[in-house]
């Protein structure tokens, strides 16, 4: 019936019952959705979504330019993401940005970009910009400060924090807007990003993880920090794959 519920944290309405007051049980949305939902996500502050039509609308705060819609208003009623159209996925990076999967397959951000996360060495985004370099994009992961994009071939494209190399292409440094290229892979069917470190699920079935290895996450028996895929042993006929941004 197109209605949604939630609670929890709502300082800046993002629970969407028209209130700024914690939410301690499931509580329906009193807001009117713009069309029929498709996804909802849950931001640090703010709740972005995707109608069926393509088009994205959020609500809750706007400090970090989160709505997307080209202002700083913060709003406890959606407001429609500027420009963005034939949209078929959102993800949110815990930084406080959204990005957006189109079905053309490019793929596009907005709000904040702390380590490139966004693709690009805007601080800021008030309204959604296109990541240069990623084509044919056909899923999207996003972690704490690092994203990717799983293109129709099976190749995936990363970019943002590499400190500990979680952007998967060998080498360790800062960050960078610039998509690279994952080694190793070609055919993934998704990619999950956590805290430094990602996940990816193969067509066969197997997982692959990598970056930093804090509390052993990335499923190897040990501790030990990784910059390639490594296959976790012992995994097989897995269907999806997640990572917590924090651990």
């Amino acid at each position: 019936d197109n209605s949604f519920w939630g609670w929890g944290h709502n300082s800046y309405g993002q629970i969407g019952n028209l209130t700024t007051a914690i939410v301690t049980r499931p509580t329906k949305g009193l807001i009117t959705p713009p069309g029929t939902f498709t996804q909802i996500l849950t931001g640090t502050f703010h709740t972005p979504s995707l109608i069926e039509d393509g088009t994205v609308w959020c609500w809750g705060n706007n400090g970090a330019r989160d709505l997307g819609d080209g202002t700083a208003n913060s709003s406890m009623v959606p407001v429609q993401t500027s420009g963005l159209s034939g949209i078929t996925k959102l993800k949110i990076t815990s930084n406080r940005g959204t990005l957006a999967l189109k079905s053309d397959g490019t793929v596009y951000g907005w709000g904040s970009n702390s380590a490139y996360a966004l693709g690009t060495t805007t601080s800021g985004l008030y309204i959604p910009n296109q990541v240069d370099g990623v084509t044919n994009a056909v899923d999207l992961g996003a972690g704490e400060y690092h994203s990717f994009a799983v293109r129709n071939d099976g190749t995936v494209l990363a970019w943002g924090d590499n400190t500990y190399g979680c952007l998967g292409d060998g080498v360790v440094y800062s960050s960078t807007p610039t998509p690279v290229l994952v080694s190793g892979i070609t055919n993934a069917r998704s990619v999950a990003a956590g805290f430094r470190f990602s996940v990816i699920l193969l067509n066969d079935g197997t997982v692959w993880t990598w970056g930093l290895n804090d509390c052993g996450k990335l499923g190897h028996g040990d501790t030990t920090n990784r910059t390639l895929p490594t296959q976790i042993s012992g995994l097989s006929g897995i269907l999806a794959v997640q990572a917590p941004y924090r651990t």
